[in-house]
């Protein structure tokens, strides 16, 4: 028996609620979460200025992992298709406690690898 908490695929599920949470509560964004993992999209985020953020999300306890060349790629591809800007989001998850929580959440632009914003701030 695996002495592991919880397994990839709700850590997985963990990072894709703490971006949700952390958009709609901060940002006012509409958010949807993608159902199962079929596309490169786990959440799309309308923000109150018409901009649509798609997002792809990685989440570990420790240091979550970048998309791949082919994951950016086909966000990339569905972004410019839907007209949305490609994002990919790293959450740091702490799983102490009785329900798992997000320490940090750090967004990118997936064209330019660059830095959108932090949670916390710097």
């Amino acid at each position: 028996m695996s002495d592991e908490k919880y397994t990839s695929d709700e850590i997985g599920d963990f990072g894709e609620l703490a971006v949700k949470d952390h958009l709609e509560s901060d940002f006012e964004a509409e958010v949807e979460l993608s159902p199962g993992s079929r596309t490169m999209t786990d959440v799309e985020a309308l923000f109150p200025d018409g901009v649509l953020r798609i997002i792809q999300v990685k989440a570990s306890p420790e240091d979550p992992d970048k998309p791949s060349a082919d994951e950016k790629r086909g966000l990339n591809s569905r972004a410019t298709k839907i007209k949305a800007v490609p994002v990919y989001a790293r959450v740091w998850l702490n799983l102490e406690g009785d329900a798992p929580k997000y320490s940090k959440i750090v967004y990118y632009n997936a064209r330019t690898d660059e830095i959108i914003q932090e949670w916390p701030a710097p």
